[in-house]
């Protein structure tokens, strides 16, 4: 039982850690897309 919740715990972690590298992927793409939006519309 205790292996039982171990295993458990474990996949949740990796879904969680999934999710979240995810997450800051998206995150990522759009702040570039929006610098780079913004150094086009004002080119130095």
């Amino acid at each position: 039982m205790l292996e039982d919740k171990n295993f458990r715990n474990t996949w949740i972690w990796i879904i969680v850690l999934i999710i979240s590298l995810i997450i800051i992927y998206f995150i990522w793409q759009f702040l570039f897309s929006s610098v780079a939006e913004v150094s086009e519309e004002f080119p130095k």
